[in-house]
């Protein structure tokens, strides 16, 4: 949208709204005032509040999801009060209803009307009520999604996240792209995104490493059974394009604006702190779930952050400054960037107040504004107008500006390419001698269980021929003191036999407690020796590593200043 037309539109949409610096943003300045100022019209254009009625229609339909009764819209609009939207706008937030219309409204953003096949719908929609009602703050409400596993029955129902979509990578990763971050993901799973340049393939698929390690798992406990979500070690991914068949990449885990994330490096074998097995929730020494779950909710992420936001004042003004919600990027810039960064910052500092933010809104002028148009609108139209001719000026000069943060752009990312091309060889020698440590290691370990199983048999069987010795010597010194006693001779002989037998027996298994022992030591030395080849991979490729990590930095901080001018120029 460049037309003039749309400029106008533009004006009008944001309020005829502000077209100035935006004032600084003060900690002791409330979020309704931020908003005002913000927003202040253009001199000459006074929008019009609405009506008392239409406030309190509005006002009630967004906060408890039905309209005043007569007596309620009676007694508002008799009240001489100055404060009476205030005080309305407080008994809406304290009312049942409201709780019970917005835990519908999380539940429809969060699972899209998905059939309950793990986590029955009493179960969700009571965690989602009880949530809205002790107001807990909106990252904690992720957090707790993002981390459930359903193992503890207290947090089963955060887990239905994962759980019903059956915890398939794509469909997570797809779907946190879209509800956490508003990113719409999807179409840049195996190319970049035909029509959205700022949505490459390397976005989706770091986003899609922290999810992949996930699985369901089924459970049995006594007659229960139910699903978990659990987690394996992860690995990265290997990917290329469909349309670039035989450029291969690779990624850890990303966000979405972030580099690939730093993980400590464990040896095959030393990645769990309890490892997969039947019936068992392997536990991973480190967890990609909870790292995105930190990331993505501790207040330090501005697109998880303007992302709520925006929804946030999509639900109460029935469009977000970003539209469609779940398409955050330069070719669909807010209708008002610094606003919703600001908006962003202030939901972080008021520690996610989901009942807070909504009052604020509710009572900033940009919602209390008449939806009618003004009976001054053609006089107000002229003056925007000249608004729009100076917005034209402006926009020729911005246009250059994105423009060369575009190429600056481009030329950041091929050098991203660039080393990440020159890392590919190094860290697949490191995968290499990372597999031979693995197999190497299992050897060693079917050895040395070998080894520990021999020797536990001898010890068994040395305390067995002990108990025999010391028996077959007292049968014998009985035997000697009753001579005449055939079956106790008998018995002595044959407990001597016996004897002789677990002796001979224990000559075996230390025998072959020493072969095994030997057999050992070759595999023992070929595991250690593969472990300096590791060590020699990890030091080769740590430094391709680094570099290619430097170079996704200055690749995303030119994205970055390449997407802002991009909007400022729209």
């Amino acid at each position: 949208m460049k037309t003039s037309a749309a400029l106008a539109w533009r004006v009008f949409l944001v309020g005829v709204l502000t077209l100035a610096a935006s004032p600084a943003l003060a900690d002791g300045d409330s979020l309704h005032d931020v908003i005002d100022r913000h927003l202040k019209p253009v001199a000459g254009i006074e929008p019009a509040s609405c009506s008392d009625a239409e406030f309190l229609r509005r006002a009630s339909l967004d906060l408890i999801g039905m309209p005043p009764t007569a007596d309620e819209a009676r007694a508002f609009l008799a009240d001489p009060a100055g404060d009476k939207r205030e005080r309305l706008v407080d008994r809406l937030l304290d009312s049942p209803h409201f709780a019970r219309h917005l835990a519908a409204t999380l539940d429809l953003m969060l699972m899209e009307r998905r059939a309950n096949t793990h986590v029955s719908a009493d179960e969700w929609q009571a965690w989602l009520l009880r949530s809205v009602r002790e107001n807990k703050p909106l990252n904690l409400l992720m957090r707790e999604i993002l981390l459930a596993d359903g193992e503890d029955p207290a947090t089963r129902p955060a887990a239905r996240f994962a759980l019903d979509r059956g915890s398939e990578p794509n469909l997570l990763a797809r779907d946190i792209g879209r509800i956490l971050f508003g990113r719409d993901l999807q179409c840049a799973q195996c190319h970049d995104h035909p029509l959205v340049d700022g949505y490459l393939q390397s976005d989706y698929q770091g986003l899609l490493a922290f999810v992949a390690p996930g699985y369901a798992l089924p459970r049995k406990e006594g007659d229960k059974q139910f699903t978990v979500h659990a987690e394996r070690a992860g690995t990265d991914l290997a990917f290329e394009s469909v349309f670039a068949k035989g450029t291969p990449h690779r990624t850890g885990p990303r966000l979405p604006d972030d580099v690939t994330l730093d993980e400590p490096f464990h040896l095959p074998g030393d990645e769990y702190q309890v490892a997969p097995a039947d019936n068992v929730k392997s536990i991973p020494k480190f967890s990609r779930r909870a790292k995105l779950a930190e990331l993505a909710t501790n207040g330090s992420n501005r697109a998880f952050n303007e992302n709520l936001a925006n929804r946030l004042w999509a639900h109460m003004l029935g469009r977000g400054l970003v539209h469609a919600v779940d398409l955050h990027h330069a070719d669909n810039p807010a209708t008002d960037p610094e606003l919703l960064r600001m908006l962003g910052e202030r939901l972080a500092a008021m520690n996610f107040d989901l009942r807070g933010f909504l009052r604020e809104i509710a009572l900033s002028q940009v919602y209390q504004r008449a939806f009618d148009l003004p009976p001054a609108v053609a006089t107000e139209s002229g003056v925007a107008a000249g608004e729009v001719a100076r917005l034209e000026e402006q926009r020729a000069a911005e246009e250059q500006a994105a423009k060369a943060s575009a190429e600056v752009f481009e030329q950041a990312l091929a050098a991203w390419h660039q080393a990440e091309a020159a890392m590919l060889p190094a860290v697949g020698e490191l995968d290499a001698a990372r597999n031979q440590y693995a197999e190497a290691r299992k050897k060693s370990d079917e050895a040395a269980k070998a080894v520990s199983d021999a020797t536990a048999a001898l010890q068994a069987k040395q305390g067995l021929a002990t108990q025999l010795e010391q028996a077959a010597a007292a049968a014998k010194q009985a035997s000697t003191l009753l001579a005449a006693d055939q079956e106790l001779a008998a018995a002595t002989g044959q407990l001597a036999a016996r004897a002789q037998q677990a002796s001979n027996e224990v000559a075996a298994l230390t025998t072959m407690v020493q072969e095994k022992t030997t057999a050992a030591q070759p595999l023992a030395d070929a595991l250690a020796s593969v472990k300096t080849t590791v060590d020699a991979a990890l030091a080769t490729s740590s430094p391709a590593i680094a570099a290619t990590r430097q170079a996704e930095q200055t690749m995303l901080a030119a994205r970055r200043q390449a997407d802002a001018d991009a909007s400022r120029s729209m």
